[in-house]
């Protein structure tokens, strides 16, 4: 649950109930073949709302990347915000799935 790291939690304004996911796929071969959407829609359906508290999944991908954006969309999630991540000092979106 992202209400388990309250500073994440803090930063992109999770509401109550949050499941976090991030995804990298390191191997530039790899991508641009539909396995990050295939991998995060196997992740929202057998991870995320195995929790009873689950109500839906966020992440922040960077808002420059066009490819990972587009995976998470293709997945079902919805962009809900923008931020500029401390961390990185770079502009990141908020990305939001709710189950059906």
């Amino acid at each position: 649950m992202i209400a388990d790291y309250p500073e994440w939690e803090a930063t992109i304004a999770a509401e109550p109930g949050a499941v976090g996911v991030d995804l990298l796929i390191a191997d530039p071969e790899l991508t641009g073949k539909g396995l990050g959407t295939e991998m995060l829609r196997q992740f929202v359906d057998k991870v995320a709302f195995a929790r009873a508290r689950a109500t839906h999944c966020l992440a922040d991908p960077d808002a420059a990347n066009v490819a990972s954006l587009r995976a998470f969309e293709k997945a079902g999630f919805r962009v809900v915000g923008e931020f500029i991540d401390p961390d990185d000092n770079r502009r990141h979106s908020v990305v939001r799935f709710d189950p059906a």
